[in-house]
């Protein structure tokens, strides 16, 4: 299984797989090293996380720490678990990892959250909130920017909470905030500020100036979604919200009707309908995976009214049959690399 892409400054692709560490290839897909040899002896063979950072640098998660390699150089520092004063992350099992504005690198662990200063030059923890009937343990899944001076952080457990990211950080749950009661997947936010959380059960929520709105299945009003098992939620550069179901497909919101509906196109409808992940392109169009037997990648082009279909089920030779898609990359504007369960990358 590969569970995660990352395209270097220079077009390097790097893979992280469930067991067989990390891979480096070309933009033609040549292996140019994989295992212990792309990863720089990986703590864990069980790969979770790339992410490229701004200056080039790539950062490297697994369920045994954190790798960090300096822009332009193959080595790779791990950092593991322990103490703050011994440089360590607060838990080994990284899920996630964002870089702020200022550059700030923040790493989301089963126990909290790891800050390190750009060039891992200091280290930190800020601890997960310790928030009755959630406990203290479950992996930080999605971060997303909270003003100029915060970061808001969802997790597998259902807490949404928000840590300080000037001087003493501190993690605290939002107040007001809905219990959740299910794992947060995905967060997004529109351009006036209005906060989405996508939830696996729970249906989604809206924080806007007028506080908290749900979104859930059951009826067809204001307020309704075709599905509460949601994994991705995105807003598109025109402003429009989108979702991934695990039931119903692509869900778009209505802002007339206030209410989330399935997606569809008079000549064309998705084959599977379990939507995830979605990535939008620099033109603006939308890649996302239908996954199942019959799945594949889809791309809704910009203007949102032509849906193509890429096969990737094996039936019709178009692409070998890939299996569950786990992860989506884009490329410059042409190329989409896309890791899955069992059929490779």
């Amino acid at each position: 299984a590969i569970h995660s892409i990352g395209v270097k400054l220079d077009g390097v692709v790097l893979v992280a797989t469930e067991s067989s560490g990390f891979a480096r290839l070309r933009q033609d897909g040549t292996v140019m090293a994989s295992g212990g040899a792309a990863g720089s002896a990986a703590p864990t063979d069980q790969g979770t996380v790339v992410a490229v950072t701004s200056n080039g640098d790539t950062w490297l998660g697994t369920r045994g720490g954190l790798g960090w390699s300096p822009a332009g150089s193959s080595d790779t520092t791990w950092i593991g678990n322990g103490t703050e004063e011994e440089g360590v992350l607060p838990h080994q099992a990284v899920y996630s990892v964002f870089e702020d504005a200022t550059g700030v690198i923040w790493v989301g662990t089963w126990a909290g959250l790891a800050r390190l200063s750009p060039f891992y030059s200091a280290l930190s923890f800020i601890p997960r909130p310790d928030v009755p009937g959630i406990g203290p343990g479950g992996g930080i899944v999605a971060m997303l920017p909270d003003g100029p001076d915060a970061l808001l952080t969802g997790s597998l457990g259902g807490l949404l909470a928000t840590v300080t990211t000037k001087g003493e950080a501190t993690h605290r749950a939002i107040p007001g905030a809905p219990e959740f009661g299910a794992d947060i997947f995905s967060l997004a936010r529109e351009r006036d500020g209005t906060l989405w959380v996508a939830t696996n059960g729970r249906g989604m929520h809206r924080r806007d100036a007028d506080g908290w709105r749900a979104y859930r299945a059951g009826s067809d009003g204001a307020g309704s979604a075709p599905d509460d098992r949601v994994a991705a939620i995105h807003v598109d550069r025109a402003g429009t919200v989108w979702a991934g179901t695990m039931l119903s497909g692509l869900a778009v919101y209505d802002r007339d009707q206030d209410r989330f509906r399935t997606f569809e196109l008079s000549d064309a409808a998705l084959p599977e309908p379990y939507v995830w992940p979605i990535r939008e392109d620099p033109g603006g169009g939308l890649w996302f995976a239908a996954n199942g037997p019959a799945g594949g990648i889809h791309y809704l082009d910009p203007d949102r009214v032509r849906l193509d279909f890429f096969d990737t089920s094996g039936e019709n030779d178009e692409i070998p049959n890939a299996g569950r898609i786990l992860t989506l990359a884009l490329s410059g504007d042409t190329v989409v690399w896309f890791g899955t369960q069992g059929g490779g990358l």
